[in-house]
C-alpha cells in the first residue's frame, strides 16, 4: 500500500462581492481574502492505494466536485454529495483532500465540514463556518461572523469590526477583536474568553 499526492488547482471570477460555498466530511479547510475579483482554489489529494493504477482510478472517482456560476463557486467532496459519513474507498484505495481558497476580501463565505479543521484570515464579508469536531480558527476578520464546532475549539484574533456569533458544546472559545458591534458566544462545558471593546 502506498501514497500518492496530487494538487490540483482552479481559478475563477466571482468580483469582489461573491459567494464561496465549501462542504466536506474530512480534511483541512483554509480561506484567505486577497486583492481582485478572482478566486483561486487549490485542492490537496492523498490517495493511499495497491499501486499507481490503482491511485489514478481512485482519483478520478475520488475528486472534489466543483460548480462555478456567475459570481460564485461551490465545492464538495463525493461523500458529502452522497450524504454518507464513511471514507472515500474506491477499489480499496482511500482518498483525501485539502482544500484552500484565495477570495476577494469582500467575498460572503460558507464552511461547512464533519470532523475538518477550519482556518480563515483577512476577510470581512459575511461568514459562516461549521464543523463537528474539528478547530476553528480565525485571524485578521470583519464583519458579520458564525462559527459553531460541537467538540472543537473557536478562536479569533486580530479581528477588526466584528459581529460574531460562536457556539461549542465541550470546546473553549476565544475572541479578540478591536471592536464588537455584536456578541453572542456560549459553550457547554469549554471555557470563553473576550478581549475588545463593546460597541
Amino acid at each position: 500500500m502506498g501514497t500518492l499526492e496530487r494538487t490540483e488547482t482552479l481559478t475563477h471570477r466571482i468580483g469582489s462581492n461573491g459567494r464561496i460555498s465549501v462542504k466536506t466530511i474530512s480534511g483541512a479547510l483554509r480561506v484567505r481574502g486577497i486583492e481582485g475579483e478572482e478566486a483561486h482554489l487549490t485542492v490537496t489529494y492523498r490517495i493511499r492505494a495497491a499501486d499507481q493504477v490503482a491511485a489514478e482510478r481512485a482519483l478520478e472517482s475520488g475528486r472534489v466536485i466543483v460548480d462555478r456560476g456567475p459570481g460564485s463557486l461551490e465545492v464538495e467532496t463525493p461523500e458529502r454529495r452522497l450524504a454518507t459519513g464513511l471514507a472515500w474507498l474506491f477499489g480499496g484505495a482511500r482518498v483525501g483532500a485539502d482544500i484552500t481558497l484565495d477570495v476577494p476580501w469582500g467575498t460572503k463565505v460558507r464552511y461547512e465540514t464533519m470532523s475538518g479543521s477550519i482556518e480563515a484570515m483577512a476577510l470581512v464579508g459575511d461568514q459562516k463556518y461549521r464543523t463537528v469536531s474539528g478547530d476553528i480558527r480565525l485571524w485578521s476578520l470583519g464583519g458579520l461572523i458564525e462559527a459553531g464546532s460541537i467538540s472543537g475549539s473557536v478562536s479569533l484574533d486580530r479581528g477588526g469590526d466584528v459581529r460574531i456569533r460562536a457556539n461549542s458544546i465541550s470546546g473553549s472559545i476565544k475572541v479578540r477583536a478591536h471592536r464588537f458591534h455584536g456578541l453572542a458566544l456560549s459553550s457547554t462545558s469549554g471555557s470563553i474568553a473576550v478581549v475588545g471593546e463593546l460597541d
